[in-house]
């Protein structure tokens, strides 16, 4: 398995923090690994080396070459794949706040709410792929809607339950600040606990730095970035029109009624971060049944016909659930030339990304509260890998 880890140096004043500093000990080598490979040997055995969003790995991976080859999966397939990245960012949202969230506030997750939150997306699979490969290049989803919709509601309503304590189109219906406020006020999921010691605590604007926000980015212009003459420093520490971008939660649903408020008022701190995953899970039922709209119309006409091409390039950017991953492959006689990966914790933890600019930002006095607030930040914005925190 990939791994790695993040190492967090906050260097102290009077005042709070007076700069961070962010190391990463990530092999990013390692699509060198796919290499003189056939697109089909990659498609199968690169998702198995990531523990970590390996199913987003592996769309990314199945579309780039896909696109490369030119013989693109049918929008059916499509659509089915993008619902199990769906619900593999809600499965990572879920294991982040019932494993992690509790440690701030003094519990423990439960052995039944981490099986049920890990079975979720096989479930989904099992009902559009049967137990055919997803990520097969030019695999068929084989839709079974009555089984999907059972695994669709059981995932909605265990979104429901652990982190919301109502529905979660209810907790999308509040408009701002305020009601998010009583909503925690009232709540006794561990969500909305959590909010409510950061608005008691008044560290909803902790971490508060100016954002940048990473755009959507142009295929060709990022091929060349992946394999230009920097490809390896720009894989490492990635910058776009000059800044080192953002990628989170936060990215994608900014433009949220929700998260427009509270980021209007406490920028991009603590809070706003927060609001921010709580909306993302929220809204992933909504999107994964827009994704099986499409299903009745499963039809093999749609894929691409015709031999695959044995040369060529291909990009997928496909947003998981720490951001935006990206995918560059070239293939040159049938095997894979170069492999390029871009993940979102290279963006948000670059040594100048916004986990450095927000916590360089904290002022909390005390050690603990400073402790307290650095992790929450993390957790809130999200790395792919664990990560040591030290004070000096």
């Amino acid at each position: 398995m990939i791994e790695g880890r993040l190492d967090i140096d906050l260097y102290r004043n009077d005042s709070g923090v007076e700069r961070a500093e962010i190391a990463s000990s990530r092999p990013l080598q390692v699509s060198t690994l796919f290499e003189n490979k056939t697109p089909s040997e990659v498609s199968e055995t690169l998702p198995l080396l990531f523990s970590v969003c390996g199913t987003a790995q592996g769309c990314a991976a199945a579309a780039a070459m896909e696109q490369a080859t030119g013989s693109p999966g049918c929008p059916v397939t499509q659509d089915a794949r993008a619902a199990l990245v769906l619900a593999e960012t809600a499965r990572e949202h879920l294991l982040r706040i019932a494993l992690h969230w509790p440690r701030f506030l003094g519990g423990q997750a439960s052995g039944r709410e981490l099986k049920e939150i890990s079975q979720l997306p096989a479930r989904l699979q099992a009902s559009l792929f049967a137990d055919r490969p997803p990520f097969a290049i030019g695999a068929r989803a084989l839709p079974d809607l009555d089984v999907f919709k059972v695994a669709a509601t059981a995932l909605e309503a265990l979104i429901s339950k652990l982190v919301f304590g109502e529905p979660a189109e209810e907790f999308l219906a509040r408009p701002g600040l305020r009601e998010l406020e009583a909503w925690a006020r009232g709540g006794g999921s561990i969500a909305a606990r959590l909010v409510r010691k950061v608005m008691t605590n008044d560290w909803a604007m902790a971490g508060d730095a100016e954002p940048h926000f990473l755009p959507r980015l142009d295929d060709d212009m990022m091929l060349d970035r992946l394999f230009g003459d920097d490809a390896d420093g720009f894989t490492a520490k990635p910058e776009w029109a000059g800044a080192a971008r953002e990628t989170t939660a936060l990215t994608r649903r900014r433009a949220e009624p929700l998260i427009a408020d509270v980021m209007a008022v406490c920028g991009t701190g603590l809070l706003t971060r927060i609001a921010a995953r709580l909306v993302d899970v929220a809204l992933i039922p909504q999107d994964i049944r827009a994704c099986a709209a499409q299903f009745n119309d499963a039809r093999p006409a749609d894929a691409g016909e015709g031999p695959a091409k044995q040369s060529g390039s291909g990009l997928a950017q496909v947003e998981a659930a720490r951001g935006r991953l990206v995918h560059g492959v070239r293939i040159e006689r049938g095997r894979v030339a170069r492999y390029r990966i871009l993940a979102p914790t290279e963006w948000n933890f670059h040594p100048a990304g916004a986990a450095a600019r927000g916590l360089g930002r904290l002022t909390a006095a005390g050690e603990a509260d400073l402790t307290e607030q650095a992790g929450l930040l993390i957790e809130a914005i999200d790395p792919c890998v664990g990560y040591e925190l030290r004070l000096h």
